[in-house]
């Protein structure tokens, strides 16, 4: 006994199969992690050096190439490529694709940390590798017409930034313009000549005084202590209190040096919202993180505590790439539920019966929903390569189906007694053939290297999977299901059949008549589109030389208009932002 045989006899099982699955994938398909494209993780690491004010021509001697030479020690690096400006140097490491990017990113700062005590005092050294995950995916702003841009910058730093920070999946929040709070000494020339100082004594004052030390270590109640002092300045009162050591003369205080005031820092970058002056916050989700869930968090964070917000401060969303993915999965739904209804209706106006119509309908959603289980199985996202691979997949989800269901009708209809057997012996072959091929086409875009492979292979994947288990839908569900349904329109015939004839029957024998009247008509039409296809298919049979120049305009035609289609890496996208 076949496996078919087996499952026929035990459709119960096969259906509760089924549903478990597609209740899997569904389950799966809502906790999948959302975004805009596919986890992917460039083989490059980026280097960034802050080295103040320092002079761009200072720059490269002192910082760019030292830093070059120690990132070309790395092993498996190709190239490096640096941008030299004033106090900034930013450098590219690349590596080859396949590269374990967490060890390379490790070895990268290892080598320049090593080297950081060469160059210029007080230089930043950021090193971060290159992902799709370090770009923001939403962005706010933050407006008042009553709280001034310094006390807006230390909201969003030092109360908004550690909040967000605690929403699952945020790896990073980003604080742009505003102005910082300073002090400001002005040193008054005369007052230092009479002392016999200069500003470096001032600097070099500050710097050792504000500052935090260890006393060392007390033993005191059977324990022991860490003694800290603690210099540390808070106010303006404090800052003028620190004293500069004068040689031969008793020390002076900054306030016997200048004037100390509290004001904002110059910055050279200024933001906007709304016409306005704004504070931007970015928040940078990690790799593995939802996007959507992500946006959902940030919602409920000020739902739930919005004393995070002074009074008179707005807080503004301007970017927000959650409701971009959540478009796309909405757009992939209602494509799903859109064809479903078209195949069935396309399915019914061909073969006229509701039974056969819907098991081949139904075969779309079953297999996306057991496609969402495999995705989450293969660890894969949901993006706009993996919901193109489903959207792509549709027209081709329900082909299995439609073909099996067409057939086992046809052979219903001449009268064979086991028609779903005998179409399953004989499409079979062509039907693995066809899946296959349909399969394999797709499996040089998942072994594409590069970032072209990188972004291909989610959707190759996507279709690969949904292809494999239409096939197996079409091939094993979908003939059950209709020999299923078929025994239980049969039983109701046959109970219909054995009574006694009354004003119901009636009815139905005028339902039937009616049914004859409409098939016939349909079989007329029908026997019109098939003459009009073969006399159109032997005109071309009859005639080549038609069909070779039809053939040959609609190349060159394809080729004069391939010539003028523009190339890019990926289609413009409308994220509701510039």
């Amino acid at each position: 006994m076949s496996l078919f045989d087996h499952m026929r006899l035990r459709p119960a099982a096969l259906f509760g199969l089924l549903l478990v699955l597609s209740g899997a994938g569904i389950y799966f398909l809502a906790g999948l992690p959302s975004s805009i494209f596919p986890s992917v993780t460039f083989p490059i690491v980026k280097v960034i050096a802050d080295a103040g004010e320092e002079p761009a021509a200072r720059m490269m001697p002192t910082v760019t190439r030292p830093i070059e030479e120690a990132i070309r020690r790395v092993p498996g690096v190709l190239s490096v490529r640096s941008i030299t400006s004033r106090g900034s140097s930013e450098m590219s490491a690349e590596f080859q694709w396949g590269t374990d990017m967490q060890v390379a990113l490790e070895r990268v700062q290892g080598e320049t940390q090593r080297i950081k005590p060469d160059l210029p005092p007080d230089t930043h050294i950021e090193v971060q590798w290159m992902n799709t995950s370090i770009f923001p995916i939403l962005g706010y702003a933050l407006t008042s017409d009553r709280v001034s841009q310094a006390e807006l910058w230390d909201l969003a730093e030092y109360t908004l930034k550690p909040a967000l920070l605690g929403v699952d999946g945020v790896s990073q929040i980003q604080v742009q313009g505003g102005r910082r709070r300073e002090f400001e000494i002005r040193l008054d020339p005369a007052a230092l000549q009479g002392r016999g100082l200069s500003a470096a004594d001032v600097v070099d004052a500050v710097q050792s005084n504000n500052d935090v030390l260890s006393a060392g270590l007390t033993e005191q109640n059977h324990e022991l202590y860490l003694a800290l002092a603690t210099g540390r300045v808070h106010d303006l009162n404090a800052l003028s209190q620190i004293s500069v050591p004068v040689r031969d003369g008793p020390p002076a205080t900054l306030a016997d040096l200048g004037e100390i005031s509290v004001e904002n820092e110059v910055s050279y970058i200024r933001t906007t919202a709304n016409g306005q002056p704004a504070v931007l916050v970015n928040v940078i989700r990690q790799p593995s993180a939802n996007t959507v869930a992500i946006a959902h968090g940030v919602q409920e964070l000020f739902r739930d505590q919005p004393n995070l917000l002074p009074a008179g401060v707005e807080w503004t969303p301007f970017y927000d790439q959650a409701r971009f993915v959540t478009n796309s999965v909405t757009g992939t739904e209602n494509g799903v539920l859109i064809g479903v209804l078209l195949a069935a209706c396309v399915l019914y106006v061909f073969l006229r019966r509701w039974r056969t119509t819907l098991v081949a309908a139904l075969t779309i959603p079953i297999t996306v929903a057991i496609a969402g289980l495999a995705l989450g199985a293969f660890g894969q996202t949901i993006n706009l390569m993996t919901l193109a691979g489903l959207a792509a997949a549709l027209g081709l989800i329900a082909d299995d189906a439609i073909v099996v269901v067409e057939d086992i009708e046809r052979r219903r209809a001449e009268g064979d007694a086991d028609p779903a057997r005998t179409s399953l012996r004989e499409l079979m072959p062509a039907l693995i053939g066809s899946s296959l091929s349909t399969v394999i086409i797709f499996l040089p875009f998942a072994l594409l290297p590069g970032i072209t492979g990188a972004f291909f292979k989610p959707l190759a994947l996507t279709m690969a999977m949904a292809l494999g288990i239409s096939f197996f839908v079409g091939v094993v569900a979908a003939p059950i299901a209709i020999v299923a349904l078929e025994r239980i329109g049969y039983g109701r015939r046959h109970r219909a059949e054995g009574g006694v004839a009354g004003p119901r029957d009636d009815r139905a024998a005028a339902a039937i008549r009616d049914r004859s009247a409409q098939e016939g008509a349909w079989k007329r039409f029908r026997g019109r589109l098939e003459a009009s296809y073969m006399w159109f298919t032997g005109l071309f049979v009859d005639h080549g030389a038609i069909a070779v120049i039809g053939l040959a305009a609609l190349l060159i035609g394809g080729w004069q208009l391939y010539g003028r289609i523009g190339t890019d890496f990926l289609p413009g996208m409308d994220e509701g932002s510039i």
